[in-house]
């Protein structure tokens, strides 16, 4: 992809300014269909490790036997083993499954992603060193443990759990780093020189950790590096107890790396470990302490609930949209100084827990970090009134940070076809609101916003929906650029087509113009998970197929398209009556000329210059025939370039012309047809072939 942008005149500068914004964030959801026991992950990377060890035959007979037998060992076993446990698994057993691609595919391919890139813009625009792509072009999320939208056993409880297990996930690999360059950075006092800022953070973790100093062996007292690199582990040890010594963030944790590697750097060490360094820093930039941005949803009828027990007002549900917003509008502008809202709570259980959901993103916050948390999605959004009910909830239950503003970037979800139809309506009123324009400012003036393709598709059909997500696309960007506002859109795809799966590169460089601009976040749905992510070679194909797809799309789009709406709107109202070419409610087919894109009429034009050709093929092999019968002899030949339906003709007709030529009395004059048995007299009389034709014809003087 690069070539073909160079070779377009982009130039280097371009794909730099685009690289320092460019965001792509691919989100792991839990699915039921896709609840495949860890163990039988973990054996699959095990006959695919022992495949890629021989992969250049390099391995002697006994290495190669030893590799066949640890295969037909982990295929023997995984056949014996349900692929499904008994029971219906758990948040727990959901975050078991995707975590494995997070921290043992994902994890691993990461910083190979980086490298690859880099040596392809080294080898396209001449530069140099993966050192200046930035880290944050690539980051993951996850709806396990924060989806709540129909799963009861989704709450506050679960996002702490998740947090906390996301937490230990990532500290455990990086541990697992540490160890191995404990034992590859080996240098000593006299060999090679040492930075002082590296010389005195090992003295101050000498002092501070004064337990985890003394575990150093006296024989190692000469190796500032690996004794650097056991304090660091002991500190991650600490962070994992969540012990006072514990880092208190992954940017503590960043510096101490960046010490070691600028050490090495300044000392010799480029060759001598500074890439294993350098993968390690790649890690830390992207998987922090998170692991992965947890996302929140909710339906927005949990929300109308929960403001109806808390506002003493029954029918609060049912009121008009215009209403609620106006009623939010003025709850919001009287919040305190310090943004919160002080409302009697009259201990309804819906307004109980979800009051409990913010409060523990207000509790988790400080410990994890802002990157722990994604946006916070409004399922069944339709008013603007669904999204100030997110900022009031929130104000509310006191999820407020210093400068009195809700921490959390707020994404309406439009599922249906009228919802998509109507959501430009939705934001414009959202961005004439001073209290969300005030929250918008803070977030950084974005706006993210999902799309829902699979319930959009059971709506209203594939052909409305897709016509209605680009359309949803196109009034968004405008809407954005008119309100000085940067839209980010969020495209909750599935795994099947119908579902809006599909190849991602495709539907990436499909998307109308300037809907992409160096963002891309999207749904991996549990289901294709692992068909994309299941083993490293394929995750690092995934992440480069759709990196290329993005620059493409913002760099260089493809031209608008002229298709016109008219299939998807009479798909919606009129299915029947369009597809019958019933005269009802006024709809008069206007032909697929007219409403079909230009690429499905050029390919319905030359579906019928084929047949014509065909047609004319027939004809003439007719006349063949005939030209034959008439002078006595059989055409013996294959047919050539002839279609299925031209031999099924000829095979049907066959049998007509045996009877003519028999009730003629001419046995010997059988017609050999396309598709039977050659049969030829011994003596080989009578028979002709194609080649011979015009020389026989020219003789007798036929045409």
């Amino acid at each position: 992809m690069l070539t073909r942008l160079r070779d377009e005149g982009v130039p280097a500068g371009e794909v730099a300014d685009l690289l320092a914004r460019l965001r792509i964030e691919p989100v792991f959801t839990a699915h039921p269909t896709e609840a495949v026991r860890r163990a039988l992950l973990e054996k699959e990377q095990t006959v695919v490790h022992r495949l890629v060890e021989d992969i250049d035959r390099g391995l002697t007979p006994q290495e190669r036997r030893a590799g066949v037998g640890r295969i037909r060992q982990a295929l023997t076993s995984a056949w014996q083993t349900n692929e499904t446990p008994p029971e219906k698994p758990t948040v727990a057993d959901e975050f078991e499954h995707v975590s494995f691609y997070l921290t043992e595919v994902l994890f691993r391919v990461l910083p190979v992603f980086f490298e690859d890139f880099a040596e392809a813009m080294e080898k396209v625009y001449g530069t140099t060193g993966d050192a200046t792509l930035p880290s944050a072009m690539i980051g993951f999320g996850s709806w396990v443990g924060g989806d709540m939208d129909g799963n009861p056993n989704v709450g506050a409880h679960t996002i702490r759990d998740t947090l906390a297990a996301q937490r230990r996930q990532v500290l455990r690999a990086y541990r697992r780093d540490i160890d191995k360059l404990t034992g590859l950075l080996t240098q000593s006092l006299g060999r090679v020189a040492f930075s002082p800022a590296l010389l005195d953070r090992l003295e101050d973790y000498r002092a501070r950790l004064p337990e985890a100093a003394a575990t150093i062996k006296p024989r190692h007292a000469d190796m500032p590096y690996r004794s650097f690199l056991t304090l660091v582990a002991a500190r991650l040890e600490a962070t994992r107890n969540d012990a006072d010594a514990g880092y208190p963030n992954a940017d503590a944790f960043a510096d101490d790396i960046r010490l070691l590697d600028e050490s090495l750097c300044r000392n010799g060490g480029v060759q001598a470990g500074h890439f294993s360094v350098q993968r390690l820093r790649r890690r830390i930039d992207v998987f922090g302490f998170q692991l992965a941005t947890l996302d929140l949803r909710q339906d927005s009828a949990i929300h109308e609930s929960a403001l109806a027990g808390l506002l003493d007002d029954a029918g609060w549900p049912e009121r008009e949209a215009a209403d609620r917003a106006a009623r939010l509008q003025a709850l919001l502008a009287g919040s305190g100084e310090d943004g919160s809202i002080e409302v009697p709570r009259r201990g309804h259980e819906d307004a109980a827990s979800t009051l409990e959901v913010f409060a523990t993103v207000a509790e988790a916050l400080p410990r994890y970090g802002a990157r722990a948390f994604g946006p916070y999605i409004v399922s069944m959004s339709r008013s603007a009134a669904d999204a100030l009910a997110v900022l009031a909830l929130a104000r509310v239950a006191g999820c407020v940070d210093g400068a009195g503003q809700v921490p959390l970037d707020v994404a309406p979800l439009f599922e249906t076809v009228d919802d998509l139809d109507a959501s430009a309506d939705v934001l414009r009123s959202l961005f004439a609101d001073p209290a969300y324009r005030a929250h918008l400012d803070a977030r950084g003036g974005r706006q993210m916003v999902m799309l829902g393709y699979s319930d959009s598709a059971k709506d209203g059909g594939i052909v409305a929906s897709r016509w209605a997500l680009q359309q949803t696309q196109i009034a968004l960007s405008a809407l954005a650029r008119e309100s000085g506002v940067r839209i980010a859109f969020f495209h909750g795809r599935g795994g099947s087509l119908s579902r809006g799966g599909g190849k991602t590169e495709r539907a990436v460089i499909a998307a109308p113009r300037g809907s992409v601009d160096g963002f891309l976040r999207l749904t991996e749905q549990g289901e294709v998970i692992h068909r994309k992510y299941g083993i490293r070679a394929l995750a690092l194909r995934n992440l480069e197929q759709t990196t290329g797809a993005v620059l493409r799309a913002t760099l260089r789009p493809a031209p608008g398209r002229t298709a016109r709406g008219e299939v998807a709107r009479h798909r919606r109202r009129h299915r029947r009556a369009f597809a019958r070419g019933l005269p009802r409610a006024g709809l008069r087919p206007r032909g697929f000329r007219a409403v079909l894109p230009r690429s499905h009429a050029d390919r319905r034009d030359r579906t019928a210059a084929h047949r014509l050709a065909a047609q004319q093929a027939r004809q003439r092999r007719r006349r063949v025939l005939a030209a034959c019968d008439s002078v006595g002899l059989r055409l013996v030949a294959e047919p050539r370039r002839a279609d299925r339906l031209v031999r099924r003709r000829q095979r049907a007709a066959a049998g007509d012309r045996r009877a003519r030529h028999r009730r003629a009395g001419g046995d010997d004059a059988r017609l050999a047809v396309p598709g039977q048995p050659r049969r030829r007299r011994r003596d080989g009389a009578g028979e002709v072939g194609h080649g011979d034709l015009r020389a026989l014809f020219a003789s007798r003087g036929g045409a």
